[in-house]
């Protein structure tokens, strides 16, 4: 009876990560209980339930907080109109989009919008001042679509990618796959200044095989192909803040470039199997742009 409930549990976990991997490229929608119960291979009378036990807060509060969180970063690294972003977002009127937009963040569009423009100046003189670098200079590539199996934890980013590494490596080394030449990637899907610290979300990823399907808590998902902006950090993953808040805030309105609605990912160049300094560690950002 026990290992039956293990294998009911993990079964749940594959379905719902379809769920939320649907969600999360099909944002622009609004996918409806029947679609997405569907996708999971549930009933719909009980997948909202199911849904929110796994989840932990309800479907249409998910996709309203996601919707709403990329707003909030259309608002901070574009120039679009608030009318513009509320219709994008789905709603009907500014007004309607500023009231849920208040009551999730607690401030205006155009209040909150200011604060990072603010936030952007004066990072930018912190640059002038301290670091005397206002060029940041990217290789621009184009990339296929890469299909990866991939865990997602949340949580602060600290605390969520050693667990989805640790969770991911585990799954690996019991399917006896060799981890000396495996490709890492992470994608951090969320904005720590914009999503609350304990629903930030942390997916690792490696190449998946075309026959994987997912399992357990390890689901499939694909990174997009385009065009990128790919930057290399040096040293430790915790300065990795640091030259993310570079990227948004002293390169990208000095590039003209424009982002797409992709998040960015990250690729961790440094084999699993050697432990260097700090100062070692190398890792390649890559921001997805308009070409």
């Amino acid at each position: 009876m026990p290992q039956h409930r293990k294998e009911t549990i993990e079964d749940y976990q594959t379905r719902i990560l379809k769920v939320l991997v649907h969600i999360q490229t099909h944002l622009d929608e609004l996918p409806q209980r029947d679609e997405l119960a569907s996708i999971a291979c549930m009933s719909p009378f009980h997948f909202h339930r199911i849904f929110t036990s796994f989840v932990g807060e309800p479907l249409h509060q998910y996709i309203k907080r996601l919707r709403l969180e990329r707003a909030a970063k259309w608002l901070s690294n574009g120039s679009d109109s608030i009318t513009d972003i509320a219709l994008r977002t789905g709603y009907e009127t500014p007004a309607a989009f500023g009231k849920a937009f208040k009551q999730h963040f607690q401030t205006t569009p155009s209040h909150f919008r200011e604060q990072q423009l603010s936030y952007q100046y004066e990072n930018i003189n912190f640059s002038l001042r301290v670091r005397k670098e206002l060029t940041m200079t990217p290789s621009i590539q184009t990339l296929p679509e890469q299909r990866v199996m991939f865990v997602r934890k949340t949580g602060s980013y600290q605390d969520s990618s050693p667990q989805a590494w640790q969770a991911l490596f585990g799954f690996l080394a019991k399917k006896n796959v060799p981890l000396q030449s495996v490709e890492m990637f992470g994608i951090s899907h969320d904005t720590p200044s914009v999503t609350e610290p304990d629903k930030l979300r942390y997916d690792a990823c490696v190449p998946a095989a075309d026959d994987f399907k997912g399992e357990g808590e390890v689901g499939v998902q694909t990174i997009d192909g385009g065009t990128f902006a790919v930057f290399l950090h040096k040293g430790s993953y915790q300065k990795l803040n640091e030259t993310y808040n570079n990227i948004f805030s002293v390169w990208l309105p000095q590039s003209q470039k424009e982002l797409r609605d992709e998040p960015c990912f990250e690729k961790y160049l440094n084999s699993l199997f050697t432990v260097p300094s700090e100062d070692d560690l190398q890792t390649e950002i890559y921001v997805p742009i308009k070409s």
